[in-house]
Order: C-alpha cells, then structure tokens, then sequence
C-alpha cells in the first residue's frame, strides 16, 4: 500500500512541476532558409508533363520572390549573359513553406530561351543557375539579422537526344 502511495505521490509532483508555465511563448519569426541547393532532372518525351522539381523556401511576410535562370558558364566582361524571368507561381503550403513547382516542359522551355541546342547524337547536358531573392515593396533584398535573403540553385539537366523542342509547344 506505501508503495502505490509512493508512486501516486511522485506522479502528483510531477504533474505539478510540469504546470508551471505561465503563458505561451512568442514565436520567433521564420528565418529565410531553401530546402535544397542542387537539383538533378532528366527529361524525355516519356516525361514531358512531369515535375522537374519543386523548390521550397519558409516564406518571408510581405516579401516578393524573383527568380531568375542562367546557363553556368564562363563568360567575358564584354559578353553579356542571357537570362530568364521566371513567374512566381509559388504557393504557401503547411508550416509557412512556400514552394515553386517546375516541370519538365517549363524547364525545356527556359533552356530554349537561353539558346541551348540539343546535340542530336547524343545526350545534352545543361547546367543551369537559378537565382532567387526575397525583395521588398522598395525592391530591395530583404535582409534577416544581417543576412540578405536570397539564395542560389544549381540545376543540372539532362536533355534525351530524341527530345522534341519543335513539338513542345501545346
């Protein structure tokens, strides 16, 4: 009997203890920080309509996203590097996470403007730069405890040798 009253008895303690807190915490606010930094996508015809990737980011208030889209490679001062915008289709989803899906026919699309050929005896390997910036109304990058928020994507794309650019197109 001493011994369920024991036992009781610490539980009570317990319970007690862990009552204690007086009121809620005030949640931090997100820091900016993307999922991932490097994404792998093949594309074929078999999988044209498929998702290439999703890039996901925690979601800034009253923050703007730009993206932008560059073939990585080595060029002068003199030349001029060709860029793409891309549309800010993202969404907020769970746990204040924004993400922006790609597909493959988005992807080809982007390469395509560029001014990236296919080489038709082989496979073609692309790799591309994706940058992105959180701005504000001013248009500036936010910044976050001296952290600007932005961040960059490397996309390494392998076009199949019988991929269709002129049938790409709806």
């Amino acid at each position: 009997m001493k011994y369920i009253m024991a036992i009781l008895l610490c539980g009570l303690m317990v319970l007690g203890a862990c009552s204690d807190v007086e009121e809620v915490g005030i949640p931090l606010p997100a820091k900016f920080k993307v999922e991932s930094d490097e994404y792998y996508v093949q594309i074929t015809n078999e999988n044209i309509d498929g998702v290439a990737f999703v890039y996901r980011w925690i979601n800034i208030e009253g923050a703007k996203y730009l993206f932008t889209m560059f073939e990585s490679k080595e060029v002068d001062d003199e030349t001029e590097q060709k860029t793409v915008q891309i549309d800010d289709t993202s969404i907020l989803t769970n746990n204040n996470v924004r993400e922006l899906q790609v597909t493959n026919r988005q992807l080809t699309e982007y390469v395509q403007s560029l001014g990236i050929s296919l080489n038709e005896e082989e496979e073609t390997v692309v790799n591309l730069i994706m940058e992105f910036s959180a701005v504000n109304a001013a248009g500036e990058v936010i910044k976050q405890e001296e952290t600007e928020a932005a961040a960059t994507a490397t996309i390494r794309v392998v076009l199949s040798r019988d991929l269709n650019f002129n049938g790409l197109t709806d």
